[in-house]
């Protein structure tokens, strides 16, 4: 499977195909639901550890946070 623009992985959306790195994995420049911007590997796309530009994981730490100072 190629990487082509427009594709949609989660939260993310291929923007751009940017070339290879050193190992010759695909290198894509995506755009993420909340606006933001990521630079990752496609495989990294395709298995799913890579979900969003980094908004998913400060939203979740913004409710461990939360949820720790009700206990």
């Amino acid at each position: 499977m190629k990487p082509q623009i427009g594709q949609k992985f989660n939260k993310l959306t291929i923007i751009q195909v940017l070339g290879t790195d050193k190992n010759h994995d695909r290198k894509v420049f995506c755009k993420c639901d909340c606006g933001g911007f990521k630079v990752t590997l496609f495989k990294n796309l395709k298995l799913n550890s890579v979900m969003s530009c980094g908004c998913l994981q400060r939203s979740n730490q913004r409710r461990y946070c939360l949820k720790i100072n009700k206990i």
